[in-house]
């Protein structure tokens, strides 16, 4: 298949995988992007489904940086050096919390759109505890 890529003038093709629930199944993270939470809980109408992430310990829990308390313009650099490297477009996760504003939003859609990055596919918003949430408390 190579000689015949070669012959074609063709390149061979690059994609980032596995997805996130996919990831799960194979004991792994998923691809380049950040473990969203140490133990992820996802429910599903009358069900739930513990995701811890692979490998991890009491001792080593804190080698596992959570995508919340990563820095989103370090990520979409991340995903931008990745993306040269790749013939499909990587399609990316901002993760932010209740406290972003629209204009945060807003800045960092328009920096990724500046390094390159063809798709914000999905924004993941994690809500503040009613501890940090002084309105909340009020």
């Amino acid at each position: 298949m190579l000689k015949y890529l070669e012959r074609e003038g063709k390149k061979d093709r690059n994609a980032v995988a596995p997805t996130g629930s996919i990831s799960y199944i194979r004991s792994c993270t998923a691809s380049i992007a950040p473990c969203t939470e140490r133990v992820e809980i996802r429910d599903y109408a009358d069900s739930r489904t513990i995701y811890p992430m692979p490998h991890l310990t009491n001792e080593n829990s804190h080698l596992y940086v959570e995508a919340y308390d990563l820095n989103p313009y370090d990520m979409i650099d991340l995903y931008a050096a990745a993306q040269k490297h790749v013939d499909q477009g990587i399609s990316m996760t901002l993760y932010v919390t209740n406290a972003w504003t629209t204009e945060q939003l807003a800045k960092i859609y328009i920096y990724a759109w500046t390094k390159g990055i063809k798709s914000v596919y999905y924004v993941r918003q994690r809500l503040q505890t009613i501890e940090e949430c002084v309105a909340c408390q009020i």
